[in-house]
Protein backbone atom coordinates (compact mmCIF):
# COMPACT_ATOMS: atom_id res chain seq x y z
CA UNK A 1 0.00 0.00 0.00
CA UNK A 2 1.22 3.45 -0.90
CA UNK A 3 1.67 6.40 1.56
CA UNK A 4 -0.70 8.00 -0.45
CA UNK A 5 -3.76 5.19 0.08
CA UNK A 6 -3.49 4.68 3.67
CA UNK A 7 -6.81 5.37 5.53
CA UNK A 8 -7.74 7.07 8.35
CA UNK A 9 -7.27 3.78 10.35
CA UNK A 10 -3.41 4.32 9.99
CA UNK A 11 -3.64 7.70 10.84
CA UNK A 12 -1.76 8.27 14.43
CA UNK A 13 -3.11 11.28 15.37
CA UNK A 14 -6.41 12.01 17.31
CA UNK A 15 -9.70 10.94 16.33
CA UNK A 16 -11.32 14.33 16.57
CA UNK A 17 -9.84 17.54 17.44
CA UNK A 18 -11.33 19.55 20.17
CA UNK A 19 -14.25 22.07 19.54
CA UNK A 20 -14.64 25.02 21.97
CA UNK A 21 -18.33 26.03 20.99
CA UNK A 22 -20.77 27.82 22.99
CA UNK A 23 -24.06 26.20 21.47
CA UNK A 24 -27.66 27.04 22.10
CA UNK A 25 -28.13 23.83 24.13
CA UNK A 26 -25.73 25.29 26.51
CA UNK A 27 -27.30 27.81 27.46
CA UNK A 28 -29.93 28.36 30.60
CA UNK A 29 -33.21 29.20 29.15
CA UNK A 30 -34.41 31.73 31.18
CA UNK A 31 -36.92 31.71 34.41
CA UNK A 32 -37.56 28.27 35.90
CA UNK A 33 -34.20 27.03 35.68
CA UNK A 34 -32.85 29.84 37.58
CA UNK A 35 -35.14 29.59 40.64
CA UNK A 36 -34.46 26.12 40.65
CA UNK A 37 -30.61 26.74 41.06
CA UNK A 38 -31.25 29.59 43.61
CA UNK A 39 -33.72 28.03 45.50
CA UNK A 40 -31.60 24.96 46.23
CA UNK A 41 -28.90 27.33 47.73
CA UNK A 42 -25.65 25.24 46.26
CA UNK A 43 -22.84 27.29 45.52
CA UNK A 44 -19.14 27.45 45.25
CA UNK A 45 -17.19 30.50 45.13
CA UNK A 46 -13.92 32.01 45.45
CA UNK A 47 -12.40 35.89 44.92
CA UNK A 48 -13.30 36.10 41.74
CA UNK A 49 -16.94 34.79 40.94
CA UNK A 50 -19.60 32.71 42.64
CA UNK A 51 -21.45 29.40 40.90
CA UNK A 52 -24.35 28.63 42.00
CA UNK A 53 -25.27 25.02 40.78
CA UNK A 54 -27.75 22.56 40.41
CA UNK A 55 -28.91 19.14 38.90
CA UNK A 56 -30.25 19.56 35.29
CA UNK A 57 -31.02 16.02 33.81
CA UNK A 58 -28.83 16.61 30.47
CA UNK A 59 -25.45 15.11 30.02
CA UNK A 60 -24.02 18.59 29.33
CA UNK A 61 -23.52 21.40 31.58
CA UNK A 62 -25.99 24.78 30.79
CA UNK A 63 -24.47 27.91 31.84
CA UNK A 64 -26.52 31.14 32.64
CA UNK A 65 -25.31 34.62 34.01
CA UNK A 66 -26.25 36.71 37.10
CA UNK A 67 -24.50 39.71 36.48
CA UNK A 68 -26.25 42.33 38.65
CA UNK A 69 -26.97 46.32 37.75
CA UNK A 70 -25.98 46.93 41.41
CA UNK A 71 -22.26 45.80 40.79
CA UNK A 72 -21.94 47.10 36.67
CA UNK A 73 -23.82 50.54 36.57
CA UNK A 74 -23.42 50.84 32.90
CA UNK A 75 -25.20 48.61 30.54
CA UNK A 76 -21.56 48.54 28.15
CA UNK A 77 -19.55 47.02 31.57
CA UNK A 78 -22.59 44.28 32.17
CA UNK A 79 -22.12 43.39 28.75
CA UNK A 80 -18.57 43.59 28.71
CA UNK A 81 -18.81 41.13 32.07
CA UNK A 82 -21.06 38.72 30.04
CA UNK A 83 -19.00 38.15 27.26
CA UNK A 84 -16.10 37.48 29.12
CA UNK A 85 -17.56 34.53 31.46
CA UNK A 86 -19.59 33.02 28.13
CA UNK A 87 -15.85 32.95 26.30
CA UNK A 88 -13.98 31.69 29.54
CA UNK A 89 -17.07 29.16 29.89
CA UNK A 90 -16.95 28.17 26.19
CA UNK A 91 -12.99 27.61 25.93
CA UNK A 92 -12.64 25.56 29.31
CA UNK A 93 -16.05 23.60 28.46
CA UNK A 94 -14.48 20.51 26.92
CA UNK A 95 -12.75 20.23 30.44
CA UNK A 96 -16.10 19.74 32.05
CA UNK A 97 -18.17 16.83 32.49
CA UNK A 98 -21.87 17.23 32.55
CA UNK A 99 -25.43 17.59 34.59
CA UNK A 100 -25.57 20.76 35.77
CA UNK A 101 -26.77 24.15 35.61
CA UNK A 102 -24.93 26.37 36.27
CA UNK A 103 -25.22 30.12 37.54
CA UNK A 104 -22.00 32.38 37.33
CA UNK A 105 -22.28 35.33 39.30
CA UNK A 106 -18.93 37.91 39.49
CA UNK A 107 -17.51 39.28 42.89
CA UNK A 108 -15.00 42.02 41.26
CA UNK A 109 -15.44 44.19 38.57
CA UNK A 110 -12.35 43.91 37.05
CA UNK A 111 -12.63 40.69 35.81
CA UNK A 112 -10.23 39.34 33.16
CA UNK A 113 -10.68 36.59 30.80
CA UNK A 114 -7.68 34.72 32.77
CA UNK A 115 -8.74 34.81 36.15
CA UNK A 116 -12.42 33.64 34.72
CA UNK A 117 -10.63 30.88 33.10
CA UNK A 118 -8.79 29.98 36.35
CA UNK A 119 -11.99 30.32 38.67
CA UNK A 120 -13.72 27.91 36.19
CA UNK A 121 -11.00 25.66 35.83
CA UNK A 122 -11.32 24.82 40.23
CA UNK A 123 -14.60 25.87 40.89
CA UNK A 124 -16.64 23.54 38.01
CA UNK A 125 -14.91 20.17 39.01
CA UNK A 126 -15.88 21.50 42.88
CA UNK A 127 -19.32 21.99 41.89
CA UNK A 128 -19.40 18.14 40.24
CA UNK A 129 -18.09 16.58 43.06
CA UNK A 130 -20.15 18.34 44.99
CA UNK A 131 -23.26 18.67 43.70
CA UNK A 132 -23.32 16.46 40.90
CA UNK A 133 -25.81 13.48 40.18
CA UNK A 134 -24.21 11.46 42.08
CA UNK A 135 -22.12 13.58 44.58
CA UNK A 136 -18.85 11.77 46.46
CA UNK A 137 -19.34 13.96 49.21
CA UNK A 138 -20.81 16.51 51.02
CA UNK A 139 -24.30 16.71 52.95
CA UNK A 140 -26.19 15.44 50.25
CA UNK A 141 -24.51 12.24 50.46
CA UNK A 142 -26.76 8.73 51.59
CA UNK A 143 -25.01 5.72 52.72
CA UNK A 144 -25.82 2.85 51.55
CA UNK A 145 -28.41 0.56 52.47
CA UNK A 146 -27.10 -2.48 54.46
CA UNK A 147 -29.51 -5.61 54.74
CA UNK A 148 -30.52 -6.23 57.79
CA UNK A 149 -29.57 -10.06 58.80
CA UNK A 150 -31.69 -12.96 58.71
CA UNK A 151 -33.06 -13.98 62.46
CA UNK A 152 -35.46 -16.78 61.08
CA UNK A 153 -35.11 -19.54 58.62
CA UNK A 154 -36.79 -19.92 55.52
CA UNK A 155 -39.53 -21.97 57.64
CA UNK A 156 -40.09 -18.95 59.98
CA UNK A 157 -37.87 -20.34 62.80
CA UNK A 158 -36.14 -18.32 64.61
CA UNK A 159 -32.22 -19.03 63.86
CA UNK A 160 -29.77 -19.91 67.48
Amino acid sequence: MTPAASNDTDDPSPTKPIRYTFPKAARMPAGGPYAQVFQQRKAVSDATITLNAGPNGLKWHRLGLGVAKKMFRKAVARNRAKRLIREAFRLERPNFGGGLDLVIRPKVRELTLEDLRRSLRTLVPKAERKFGPNPTSGATRQEPQRPKPDTENSTGEDVP
